[in-house]
């Protein structure tokens, strides 16, 4: 962080970078993410102090709250030259990169109004003016008295945790919404080649070069549970693009062009923000390389 304490400013990119900066308040990180998204930079706190409710608690209703502050995640990537192996699975070139530790971030989707002087903090969508990145307001510091800056600034809340990763590349080019998709394949392929439930681990996409991506894959344990390290090796890696090709290919959801998905192929609980944009055509088109039935 520069010696003023403002966010420190990164180089035009979509992978995760941070920089730390430790208050009395809060612990402040630069991200910059792109999961489908255009959006290049972005900025979250993590609350490592919690939250404070407020005093006045209005009368409970019989309607149900809206569910808000769904996650994603992001990998933590400090340095692009991580160690390869490279493997050559029937017409696709695949490299992977195992990573002990690997620094993960859940990121809210969802974005905060932020006090930074007293903390206070409020719903983006509550606001009048959702879209702008800092609006003035009034309000009480959690002391119980009027806070003396009215500034609110725009924030996405999140955390990091530590586990086992794994670093995917085909050197194939797609767009992103495709990328999503193949992820999603190589992502359940993997939990059946390994005999774990779905929820085990769980993957991103980081931004490699153009059209080109890292398929991100993770234990969900926090210090890694060995599932992902299981992946690197030249018959996991075919077992796995091949049964994610499969999974696609076979569905009938979509019609003959498999223009959409479903619970039998590429779907899940997990992935249900991203339905409409989840197709199994892009599985097949992306991973026909890897098909060996007529090799």
């Amino acid at each position: 962080m520069p010696e003023n304490g403002s966010p420190a400013a990164w180089p035009s990119s979509n992978h995760t970078q941070t920089t730390v900066a430790k208050s009395d308040k809060t612990t402040e990180i630069v991200a910059i993410t792109a999961l489908l998204r255009k959006s290049a930079k972005s900025t979250f706190l993590i609350p490592d102090f919690g939250f404070i409710a407020e005093s006045k608690i209005s009368t409970p209703t019989l309607v149900k709250p809206e569910r808000t502050y769904r996650t994603e995640a992001a990998f933590v990537n400090y340095d692009h030259q991580l160690p390869e192996e490279t493997y050559d699975v029937n017409d696709l070139k695949v490299c992977i990169a195992s990573i002990d530790n690997g620094p993960m971030a859940i990121l809210t989707t969802d974005t905060f109004f932020v006090c930074q002087s007293c903390g206070y903090a409020q719903e983006a969508t509550q606001s009048r003016l959702p879209f702008v990145n800092s609006i003035k307001q009034q309000h009480i510091a959690p002391s119980g008295r009027r806070c003396s800056c009215d500034s609110l600034e725009k924030f996405a809340l999140g955390y990091r945790f530590e586990t086992d990763v794994v670093r995917i590349k085909i050197n194939k080019a797609c767009n992103a919404e495709e990328a999503y998709s193949v992820l999603q394949a190589i992502l359940l392929s993997a939990c059946a080649q390994l005999n774990i439930d779905n929820r085990e681990i769980a993957g991103c996409l980081q931004y490699c070069s153009a059209g080109i991506f890292y398929y991100i894959l993770y234990d969900t344990t926090p210090g890694g549970a060995g599932h992902v390290k299981r992946l690197n090796s030249h018959a996991m890696l075919t077992a796995i693009l091949q049964g994610a090709y499969r999974r696609a290919k076979f569905c009938d959801c979509g019609g003959e062009e498999g223009d959409s998905s479903c619970y039998s192929c590429l779907r899940t609980y997990e992935n249900q923000r991203h339905h409409d944009m989840i197709k199994r055509k892009y599985v097949v088109e992306y991973l026909e390389g890897v098909n060996d039935m007529e090799k």
